[in-house]
């Protein structure tokens, strides 16, 4: 019965650690690049601030690009952006 019980909890805490943890893909439209202050804008007014190179953001950005943002996440929203590329 204890090793039921042991299970059934080890169970629930990995399903609990996967809920937190919510790897994403966003799609949006970019109004503006800055590219001094490396910050993006998106056509929801939403900005993303220091993106740094290594994201593979295209260096000819423009308003009007549409673009996929990969990013990973948790409760709290988007922990970490992983990658920027133009959708095609």
């Amino acid at each position: 019965m204890q090793l039921r019980a042991a299970i059934a909890a080890a169970v629930l805490l990995a399903a609990s650690t996967l809920a937190a943890r919510a790897d994403g893909t966003l799609v949006v439209e970019v109004t503006n690049w800055d590219p001094v202050n490396r910050v993006l804008t998106f056509n929801d007014r939403t900005q993303v601030a220091n993106v740094t190179p290594d994201l593979g953001l295209p260096e000819d950005i423009k308003p009007g690009d549409v673009i996929v943002i990969q990013y990973e996440g948790g409760d709290n929203g988007i922990d970490r952006i992983t990658s920027i590329t133009r959708k095609e």
